[in-house]
């Protein structure tokens, strides 16, 4: 019997009263057996508005749609001026769930009753090296799974030319000039977080590597799910875009 997960980076969304309830819409348009929410909610984040009281009646929502969820704060390594959390939400019989560190950064994970261990994460925006430092910490984490299953927004693309081009030295030297919003950007096109997943005998779920962000005129793919030994991935899709997020969402039908 297959499973059906979505990952969806909803920008702070659930906690803030105009999004909320656009988000609320786009889970229940995935219809997904499990669902991820990155960068789900921060409450400290005044400037987005956040409202604990809006978080509260999500976590209403969702359970009207059926769902269970349980979410964590990133706890990053080296902090944010705010919180960010993960949220995940499940409507299938799961034989455990909970916590896990990645390295700097905190994600949640559950395991369904059929055996699939399914790890949400939401990787570092801000530097390859951390992404790398991540991937590594999840790979150590699942070494004796039987089915492991990555999913996230996880801020890297597969090794694209330009992320080679700009580790050369005169391409460093401009690329230092840029803006740092894209210089983080043109980072996460080196994919050696991605080339390393591949290197310890994970495989993108998408074959076609087709482009979440931004979710207007997607670019860059950089919302994944990653696949472990003995799971079969029964079909993948990028959703249309969903009004909440500058992320499109993904969903994939898995079974063992």
């Amino acid at each position: 019997m297959a499973v059906s997960v979505a990952q969806w980076n909803v920008r702070e969304g659930l906690a803030i009263p105009r999004q909320m309830p656009r988000i609320i819409e786009g889970v229940k348009r995935l219809d997904s057996d499990i669902v991820v929410l990155s960068d789900a909610f921060s409450l400290n984040n005044r400037l987005h508005g956040a409202q604990e009281a809006t978080l509260g009646k999500a976590n209403s929502d969702f359970m009207d749609l059926g769902y269970t969820g349980q979410d964590a704060e990133y706890d990053d390594s080296v902090q944010w001026h705010h919180d960010r959390n993960i949220v995940m939400l499940s409507r299938v019989a799961v034989s455990s769930a909970g916590e896990v560190r990645l390295g700097t950064r905190s994600a949640l994970e559950l395991k369904t009753a059929k055996g699939i261990h399914i790890v949400g994460a939401h990787f570092d925006d801000r530097d390859e090296e951390t992404r790398v430092t991540q991937a590594l910490a999840y790979v150590d984490h699942v070494q004796f799974e039987e089915a492991p299953v990555l999913i996230g927004d996880l801020n890297s693309t597969r090794a694209l030319r330009i992320g080679s081009l700009l580790q050369r030295p005169i391409a460093e030297a401009l690329f230092s000039r840029l803006p740092e919003r894209v210089r983080r950007t043109a980072d996460m096109t080196q994919g050696r977080a991605m080339t390393l997943l591949k290197a310890s005998g994970f495989r993108d779920a998408d074959k076609r590597h087709r482009p979440t962000v931004p979710s207007m005129v997607p670019i860059l793919q950089l919302d994944h799910c990653m696949v472990g030994r003995n799971v079969e991935v029964r079909s993948f899709d990028v959703a249309p875009r969903l009004l909440g997020s500058d992320h499109r969402a993904i969903q994939v039908s898995l079974s063992i």
